[in-house]
């Protein structure tokens, strides 16, 4: 939260606005390929979480 709070101050100059950028962007594509990341998988027993195939 402090970090969007740093960029959306706009200040003019800052030194920190690049890398805080571009640690924003980092985590924003971290958090979405875990949303995009398949949480089950169809075999011949059925519908399967692959969390729960890891484990075994």
């Amino acid at each position: 939260m402090i970090l969007f709070q740093i960029l959306t101050e706009q200040v003019q100059g800052s030194e920190m606005e690049q890398p805080l950028t571009g640690l924003l962007c980092e985590l924003v594509w971290f958090f979405a390929a875990k949303l995009k990341a398949p949480r089950w998988l169809r075999t011949t027993d059925g519908v399967v979480f692959i969390k729960d195939l890891i484990e075994s």
